[in-house]
């Protein structure tokens, strides 16, 4: 017996990718979402200055850490249902990052600070006295 095969072609591959995207969504919720934050670098004749993105985070939720000549940046972001409230929907989801960058030999890793505001991570990175431009001046002899 012969059975007549109908290929449903795009329309199928279309509706599994609604399915496929949906599982991503709802899972979401209950697993940490990974994501790297944006990295903006500015260089002052004493400093780098790292801005990065990390929106609904307070200095609580981000660490700093150097180790070698490697910064690293991390954090989480936990998204609780106050007690005895019922979660309806749930969008924001837990959110888990971490980066690092390779500092130069120009950068003084003891002098370097971090503050957060309105969800920018600054990071100010301070060059090594030895290393700063400076003038010199000439004199007649």
């Amino acid at each position: 017996m012969l059975v007549h095969w109908t290929d449903f072609g795009p329309e199928l591959d279309e509706f599994e990718r609604i399915f496929r995207d949906f599982d991503r969504l709802f899972n979401a919720s209950t697993q940490p979402m990974e994501m790297a934050p944006r990295f903006d670098v500015t260089e002052e004749d004493d400093a780098w200055t790292v801005h990065a993105l990390v929106p609904g985070l307070g200095p609580e939720d981000i660490e700093v850490s150097v180790k070698g000549d490697v910064l690293t940046i991390s954090g989480r972001r936990t998204v609780e249902v106050p007690e005895g409230a019922r979660a309806l929907r749930r969008e924001r989801p837990t959110l888990a990052f971490s980066r690092s960058l390779t500092l130069g030999a120009d950068v003084d890793p003891d002098g370097i600070t971090a503050t957060v505001k309105h969800g920018v991570l600054r990071l100010r990175l301070p060059k090594r006295p030895e290393r700063k431009p400076r003038m010199i001046t000439v004199t007649a002899e």
